[in-house]
């Protein structure tokens, strides 16, 4: 399960997905029997190189983002 800009994302199995860098995300496993494989690829040492990089993080919901709709892809 993926959360993106406060949506929940159902994920299927051997599926990749991808969200933009600026977008507020975080990944779960809901499951407990299945494992989650998170592979990451960040642009963060170009930008960083740039004087671009920027990050912020999520005060609200005890760093979490509450799921307002769900999109099952």
């Amino acid at each position: 399960m993926r959360r993106l800009q406060r949506e929940r994302v159902r994920e299927d199995a051997r599926r990749h997905n991808r969200s933009p860098s600026w977008a507020l995300h975080e990944h779960a496993n809901l499951s407990a029997r299945d494992a989650a494989i998170l592979f990451s690829i960040q642009d963060r040492p170009v930008l960083e190189a740039l004087g671009l990089y920027r990050e912020e993080g999520s005060a609200d919901n005890d760093g979490h983002q509450a799921v307002t709709s769900t999109f099952t892809a």
